[in-house]
């Protein structure tokens, strides 16, 4: 803005700053960069109505490009527009005009603008209730009609006759007419940013219903004959004969979709033999704005004949929408869902209606033969729709209940399901197991997916997403006719090196019953090694791979274990004298393995035996009983499968021992076999030729791979399909999809992975430990790679390109572009990298702990005594960080070190142990100066962070490829600890919860309790002594504002902004709750509109346009603006005082009654949660009291030592006691939603913050049978209320024994009256 800004004279004396602002405005739109603007919305906050400087009306005359156009309390809009409407060649389509005030007069050269030759606006929304029925009779006779598409309008009283002549003139071209006015954001996506925007007064109007008496007219005109094909009459009362009904059955209807509000005593039979393809029914209690007598009566009820009348052969009706009103209990019955399966509906949505007889009723819908599209807000049972017809499922739930069930549909390859769309999910598990569902189901049909906000998903996950349509796609397209069922499987020989695995694998293989000892000596397994073992009785085909045992070959075995469930494993133990310690880490080490490479939504889980191969005949531990102990203890049994024969006991070099592992495997063969999926012929035609003989097929160019494994298809989507299937399950490795054509490594595919593991990777990871480097100069390993690729440059750059996928090998030359082509000076085999890490010099010196800003998060594996992060996990994050910044790039023994600018990054793998084997977390630290030279460098926080995110997305995203099934839990690390870390100076913790804190929890406590909070860590005596470094204060270093980050302090701020505006404005809603008369301190309802709460509003709508700006060619961009830590909390400070005013307003509505009896009764089911009160009605609840405390903010807050009382409950107690426990719910709401700052602390706290994440409205509605109160409370009503207490219990206890017994309750004088408060006051 300032750059544009010369030639403004600055502000005089009286001289309005929001003129000056608009000039500024003005200015900018005439620059070169918005020309290219699309849509543009112009909403003036002012108090008064904005007059147009004649700077604006020339800008917007420049406008040529704008498509979409909203003004908001602009004056004069005609005249603004009239120059962009009537210029030729102007493209506005269109135009959103609200509260404008527009005169009679302007709306009617408005009309003559919008009816010209040259204005190309075909949609109009117009909110004015100033025009008035002269206004749109004139703009009726100027032909507004003639050129509108679209008109969305509240019509007043008398414009109903003009609306008609206009609609059934020969020369009307609108198509669409909505008689009802919402306001509509744009350029947001309003489903993604709901929550924020619904709670938003600036951001909305109210909704502006037509007049009752248009649309008879409207029936009328559609009688005699219209252009019109969709009407939109929701809101509005059919109770009263409109018409309608005939209308729709008329000859000369043209109308094929109705959206339309329906009322008590009107089931729908009106609808007739009507021609509509599309219906939107609503429940009349659904919106507010109605008046109170419209919104009471049944729900969604409605009579048989619109039922009856969608199964009727002639109806033509083929998308239906139902739409209820939240916590109404609008219902829909059994005889609604046989209505739908008798018709020809082809889209069906349901919304916040109940459903009877669920099983039943969703049976019946999804039976409907021609059915295609459903959205329903909850979950179904899932199974009732594997034998539909359902293309489209749209699900609006949050979390999945049956999740399970919902994975076994999406992974049965009958599921005819095309588009699954689940965009609230909200659980970061269910979606990776819905996605593994997928990727497991290689006949799956989805082509759209939506899983939760695109925009919070990470990009690893949006890449698995589009991975798995891209291959569903090439399925669709390779028209498979054949399928078979696999005959192969393979089973991985897991264990420590040396431990008898390949003289084991050898045996299992041999024919003979008997084969010399001293012959069965064998060289250490490099990387891997196949052998093929086949049950003659099934001619079932086992694939022995023997996984090579060296910590250094574990980088890379995760390309070959992808989807473990599908196969079988056998861990070997070595069983001999001294060594039950090293047997026990061994064996936890491989079940975690196991555990960890596994789906994230496996149909069964790995099936795991152990062999203990003795070395010792009498070893001094049973190896049984440990193994038992191990399984039983640690749970294994929840993530794997042992069956009940779980350990085999043998001598590996005796053959005739093995034949009890062989009979198991060959019968845990046949069933895993059975229970997979049946695949592609071609599939199956090319493993069993990669099986049979690839010795001779090395790398093969992609051009040339069809020829041999599928020589009589040539269709590229064929062989796209079998290679991804092959590299998936390990018998290739191809890289084609998810890279780009040019990319070296999507242009030759491996075949024989047994010579690419044992022969290429040896020469990089040598299994003699005397030959290990970590580090190879590049031109030595070229000759030697084109030794075994038959001399061919192409190959050589390929297969390093391929490793360094992988992870084996990073390039070490900070001058390499990145092409293999290029080739760099130096590899680094991060694998065998011994050295450890060291702190730069220069934070050895005092003070430069108080000199840093510095952050640490540790991104754990949460099942951590289950799972581990594998060998392969770090490697990839050390290739992957390399690719991100070269210079300043250290690496070690699981470690890397980054430095970008002054920014210093530390990334650590680590466990509970030291051993290589216990890897669980990784920690990645950051640290960079407070100043430099002197001046302070705020820039570097914000580059600070966005390196933070890098690094989550590469862990996160590595972790989603290689290991899906492993949930990460992202912590917080104590800032002391986190500085130990930096200097490399931590000691071993028994407790990691005296430093690490999971940040969602941080989160929690930043939003409820102030970023000025100081978190309190568990067991902290451990650490709390590395807080006080340097004479920082304990309490500075564990406040919230340190421990986040600034952009997720700005986050927290935003969001509890938001919860309490929607709680001032709940509360608005709900109405003013009274003082009685008698009282004379009255507090009044806080005003909630001043300017510290405009510039919060205002920031929040700069942060929409930020997430969704269309300006792609502009350079001056809202991005740049800015609102500080300290602007946000001023604001959320002044809102807090508001709420603080309505929490004081609502104590003293019962606290200024005369009486002596405690004022402030609230109820809780038998086990003292909170339930819906209408719920409990009839039955047993549990009475309490609050704390009656006048001063400070714990007023009015819940006493956590407090039983209660049991009551019987009968129907009429709510609605009679209701004034009094309004007040107290209002108190209860704003202590949940505030949290600790009034409420207390306890279970009951806890219970009510689950329960009302909705609406305070809803919520009193809920309990108070939705009624709307008006009346005050008495203090006849307290005391009657607690003499239900004292009937209870009769006269032989005192009244202050009552409430000290079973309400921790004490009575004290203060100010001359009498209260009750807990212990503490």
């Amino acid at each position: 803005m300032q750059r544009v800004a010369e030639g403004i004279a600055p502000p005089q004396q009286g001289q309005d700053i929001w003129q000056i602002e608009v000039q500024r405005f003005a200015k900018l739109l005439m620059i070169e960069e918005f020309k290219v603007l699309k849509g543009l919305a112009f909403y003036w906050e002012g108090k008064d109505i904005l007059t147009p400087p004649q700077e604006l009306e020339m800008a917007f005359a420049q406008l040529d490009c704008l498509t979409e156009l909203w003004l908001r309390n602009v004056g004069n809009p005609e005249t603004l527009l009239s120059q962009l409407l009537r210029k030729a060649g102007n493209n506005l389509k269109r135009l959103e005009l609200l509260a404008n005030r527009m005169t009679v007069e302007g709306f009617g050269k408005l009309s003559r603008d919008l009816a010209s030759q040259e204005c190309k606006v075909e949609e109009l929304s117009i909110i004015d209730t100033d025009i008035g029925k002269e206004g749109w009779e004139q703009a009726f006779q100027n032909g507004i009609c003639n050129k509108l598409v679209e008109l969305r309008a509240s019509f007043p009283e008398g414009a109903g006759e003009a609306l008609f002549k206009a609609l059934t003139s020969p020369n009307c071209s609108l198509q669409r007419l909505y008689l009802f006015v919402g306001a509509n954001l744009p350029l947001i996506r309003l489903s993604r940013f709901k929550a924020l925007t619904n709670s938003l007064d600036s951001l909305r109007l109210n909704l502006l219903i037509s007049d009752p008496g248009v649309l008879p007219w409207v029936c009328k005109a559609l009688q005699e004959g219209t252009s019109l094909s969709v009407l939109g009459c929701q809101y509005m009362d059919l109770s009263n004969a409109t018409g309608l009904g005939e209308a729709l059955s008329s000859a000369k209807c043209g109308l094929e979709e109705l959206s339309v509000t329906l009322y008590p005593g009107d089931g729908g039979g009106w609808l007739g033999n009507c021609k509509l393809i599309k219906l939107h029914l609503y429940s009349h209690r659904r919106h507010r704005q109605l008046p109170l007598t419209l919104r009471k009566g049944g729900g969604v009820v409605w009579d048989s004949s619109l039922w009856s009348a969608l199964s009727s052969p002639h109806c033509k009706l083929r998308h239906l929408g139902i739409c209820g009103s939240t916590g109404q209990d609008d219902e829909l019955t059994l005889e609604f869902a046989e209505g739908i399966e008798k018709s020809q509906l082809e889209h069906l949505r349901i919304s916040e209606c109940k459903i009877t007889n669920g099983e039943l009723f969703w049976k019946a819908i999804t039976s409907c033969k021609s059915l295609k599209a459903l959205s329903c807000e909850s979950e179904l049972p899932w199974r009732c729709l594997l034998g539909s017809s359902i293309e489209d499922l749209k699900i609006s739930e949050r979390k999945f209940e049956n999740l399970e069930e919902l994975c076994q549909l999406l992974g049965d390859p009958k599921c005819k399901v095309r588009r699954f769309r689940a965009r609230f999910l909200d659980s970061d598990a269910q979606k990776r197991q819905i996605l593994a569902a997928l990727e497991e189901n290689y006949q799956s049909l989805v082509e759209v997916l939506e899983l939760g906000d695109d925009s919070e998903a990470s990009e690893a996950f949006k890449q698995r997403c589009s991975g798995l349509l891209e291959r569903n796609a090439i399925f669709q397209q390779s028209a498979f006719k054949d399928f078979d069922n696999p005959s192969t499987a393979k089973l991985f020989l897991c264990g420590a090196s040396r431990v008898g695995k390949t003289t084991i694998k050898k045996n299992l293989c041999r024919r003979v019953s008997w084969f010399p000892s001293c012959l069965q000596r064998h060289a250490s397994t490099a990387g891997i090694e196949l052998q093929p073992l086949v049950f003659a009785t099934t001619k079932q085909k086992l694939l022995i791979c023997d996984l090579a045992g060296q910590e250094e070959f574990h980088a890379f075995h995760q390309y070959f274990l992808r989807g473990s469930e599908k196969d079988l494993f056998l861990i070997v133990c070595k069983v001999e004298d001294d060594n039950c310690d090293v047997f026990k880490q061994n064996l936890v080490y491989w079940l975690r393995f196991i555990a960890s490479h596994q789906s994230a939504s496996p149909k069964r889980k790995p099936r795991v035996l152990i062999a203990l191969n003795f070395f010792t005949p009498e070893p001094d531990f049973d190896p049984k009983e440990v193994v038992s102990a191990i399984i039983s203890d640690k749970g294994y049994g929840q993530v794997l499968e042992f069956g009940t024969d779980l350990c085999f006991e043998v001598v590996a070099t005796q053959v005739k021992a093995l034949r009890e592992i062989k009979t198991m495997l060959g019968s845990c063969l046949d069933e895993l076999l059975s229970n997979q999926q049946q695949i592609p012929q071609e599939c199956l035609e090319a493993k069993r030729k990669l099986v049979q003989g690839a010795s001779h097929k090395k790398v093969i160019p992609l051009d040339k791979v069809g020829e041999i494994l599928l020589p009589h298809r040539s269709s590229e989507n064929v062989l796209k399909f079998v290679l991804q299937f092959l590299h998936d399950s390990g018998d290739a490795i191809y890289f084609g999809l998810g890279h780009e054509e040019d990319d070296i490594v999507s242009q030759f595919v491996i075949l024989d992975v047994q010579w690419f593991m044992r022969d290429v990777v040896q020469l990089f990871i040598h299994t003699e430990t005397s030959k290990l480097k970590s580090k190879m100069e590049t031109h030595k390993v070229k000759h030697q790679l084109k030794q075994q690729c038959g001399k061919q440059d192409k190959i050589v750059e390929y297969i390093l390109g391929v490793l360094h996928e992988m992870g084996v090998i990073l390039p070490w030359d900070e001058t390499w572009d990145g092409n293999w082509h290029n080739l760099p000076k130096e590899l680094i085999m991060p694998t065998l990298l011994q050295e450890d890490y060291s702190p730069p010099g220069y934070l050895l010196s005092i003070n430069t702990q108080k000199n840093h800003n510095y952050w640490g998060r540790r991104f754990e594996c949460k099942d951590k005594d289950l799972k581990l992060f594998p060998a392969s996990i770090f490697t990839k994050i050390q290739v992957k960080l390399h690719k991100l910044s070269k210079k300043g790039f250290r690496l070690g023994n699981g470690w890397v070190a980054l430095k970008k600018n002054l920014i210093e990054i530390i990334v650590r793998v680590g466990g509970d142990t030291d051993n290589w084997k216990d890897r669980q977390w990784v920690d990645v630290i950051i640290y960079y100066p407070k100043e430099v030279e002197n001046t302070p460098r705020p820039d570097l926080e914000k580059e600070a962070e966005g390196w933070m995110e890098k690094i989550r997305n590469c862990i996160i995203g590595v972790c989603m490829e290689d290991c899906p099934s492993l949930e990460i839990e992202e912590n917080v690390m104590r800032r002391g600890y986190v500085w130990r870390r930096i200097l490399n100076k931590v000691d071993k913790l028994e407790l990691w919860a005296s430093v690490v804190c999971p940040l969602k929890q941080v989160k929690y406590e930043a939003r409820e309790r102030g970023l000025e909070y100081s978190h309190t860590w568990n067991y902290s005596h451990e650490a709390e002594s590395w807080d006080v470094n340097n004479d920082l204060k304990v309490s500075d270093e564990n406040a919230l504002a340190k421990l986040l980050m600034l952009k997720e302090q700005k986050h927290e701020l935003v969001n509890k902004f938001v919860e309490l505006h929607e709680l001032l404005k709940d509360y608005e809603e709900v109405g003013e709750v009274t003082i009685p008369k008698a009282s004379l301190d009255v507090v009044e309802f806080p005003n909630i509109e001043d300017p510290k709460l405009d510039a919060i509003l205002k920031y929040i709508k700069k942060m929409f346009d930020k997430m969704e700006n269309r300006f792609d060619k502009l350079d001056t961009k809202l991005n740049d603006i800015e609102v500080s830590v300290n602007e946000l909390k001023n604001g959320l400070k002044s809102i807090m005082d508001k709420v603080n005013a309505i929490h004081t307003t609502c104590f003293q509505v019962l606290l200024k009654l005369e009486t002596d009896y405690p004022k402030y009764p609230y109820i809780l089911d038998e086990n003292n949660m909170w339930k819906n009160y209408s719920k409990i009605l009839g039955t047993h609840g549990r009475l309490h009291y609050l704390c009656e405390w006048p001063e400070g903010t714990s007023k009015g807050h819940q006493v956590k030592s407090s039983i209660g009382v049991e009551l019987d409950l009968p129907p009429n107690w709510l609605k009679k006691f209701a004034p009094v426990l309004k007040n107290t719910l209002i108190l209860l709401f704003i202590g949940a939603k505030v949290g600790g700052h009034f409420a207390g602390v306890g279970e009951i706290v806890n219970a009510i913050v689950d329960e009302i994440k909705g609406r305070l409205i809803s919520f009193l509605d809920s309990c108070l049978l939705k009624s709307k109160i008006t009346t005050n409370p008495k203090a006849e009503d307290v005391q009657e209320i607690f003499k239900l207490v004292t009937t209870k219990f009769g006269k032989q206890e005192k009244q202050e024994t009552i409430m000290e017994k079973h309400f921790a309750l004490h009575p004290i004088i203060l100010e001359g009256k009498q209260i009750w408060v807990c212990k503490d006051h």
